[in-house]
C-alpha cells in the first residue's frame, strides 16, 4: 500500500514539475517593475527639488498596477495632499500618461468620461515611470504645491533617475 502511494506521489510530482519549470521561465520574462531602491531615489530627488523652492510635498510612487512602492510625506503638508498624491500616482500607473494629459483628453470628449472614474484624478502632478527601454513600470504622484509645480517636481525626480518619462 505504501509503495502504491509513493509511486502515485512520484507520478504526480513528475506531472507537476514541468509546469513549474514553465511557470518559472515565464516569471523570468515578467514585465519590468520599478524597484524599491529606484522608488526611494525618485522620492529623494523630488524632495530635494521641492525643498529648493521652499515647498513641502507628498510623494507617492506605485508600480504599473497601482500598488504602492514608496510613500513620503514631508513635514508641513496638508492631510488632503496624501490622498491626492496617491490618486495622481495611481492614475499615471494605470494609464501610461501624465494625469494632466489624461485630463486634457477627457475634457476633449463628450461628458468628460475620465472625470467620473473612481480612484483617478485629472489634476496635474501624476507622471508615468518608464524604464530606459520605454516600458511602463509605474507612476509617481506629487501633491502639496500647485499642480504645475507638483508636475515639475515629478519631472525633475524622474530625470534624475534617468527615466524616459518627462510628462507626456
Amino acid at each position: 500500500m505504501n509503495v502504491k502511494r509513493s509511486l502515485g506521489s512520484l507520478l504526480l510530482g513528475a506531472a507537476i514539475l514541468p509546469s513549474l519549470t514553465v511557470a518559472a521561465s515565464l516569471d523570468s520574462d515578467a514585465a519590468p517593475q520599478v524597484t524599491a531602491e529606484q522608488a526611494r531615489s525618485i522620492a529623494n530627488a523630488a524632495e530635494r527639488a521641492a525643498r529648493a523652492q521652499g515647498f513641502a510635498i507628498v510623494i507617492s510612487i506605485v508600480d504599473n498596477h497601482g500598488n504602492l512602492k514608496h510613500f513620503h510625506r514631508m513635514d508641513g503638508t496638508s492631510s488632503g495632499s496624501v490622498q491626492v498624491a496617491q490618486l495622481k500616482a495611481a492614475t499615471s500607473a494605470r494609464f501610461p500618461l501624465s494625469s494632466r494629459s489624461l485630463g486634457e483628453r477627457s475634457a476633449a470628449l463628450p461628458a468628460n468620461p475620465y472625470a467620473s472614474l473612481p480612484g483617478f484624478t485629472l489634476l496635474e502632478g501624476g507622471l508615468p515611470i518608464m524604464d530606459v527601454n520605454g516600458r511602463h513600470v509605474g507612476g509617481i504622484g506629487i501633491s502639496g504645491a500647485t499642480p504645475e509645480l507638483d508636475a515639475q517636481f515629478a519631472r525633475i525626480a524622474l530625470e534624475a533617475l534617468g527615466s524616459r518619462a518627462t510628462g507626456r
